[in-house]
């Protein structure tokens, strides 16, 4: 029976505290590039995507693989667009 995380990400999971994990993403920019400013990072988690500002941010996820993808709102869509299979481990930070 496939349960959803806390945080609503829709992922597989025991639905057990101790099988839970935590994924910390930081997104950065160059400052020159000053109009970054003005946008948010779209992060999704198994296509379960949240607008999110940038720095740090954090998600409890339930142990096992998860495909990140990680891009920036600009005008005319996500642009800079990084995918990643990350591994989550319980009781662990990743």
């Amino acid at each position: 029976m496939a349960m959803q995380a806390p945080g609503g990400y829709g992922m597989q999971g025991a639905g057990d505290p101790s099988q839970m994990g935590e994924l910390r993403i930081n997104t950065s920019f160059f400052p020159l590039l000053w109009i970054l400013f003005f946008c948010t990072t779209r992060i999704e988690i198994n296509g379960h995507a949240i607008n999110r500002p940038w720095g740090w941010s954090s998600f409890p996820l339930p142990a096992g693989t998860h495909q990140i993808r990680i891009a920036f709102n600009y005008m005319f869509g996500p642009q800079g667009t990084a995918v990643r299979n990350v591994n989550i481990y319980p009781g662990h930070v990743t």
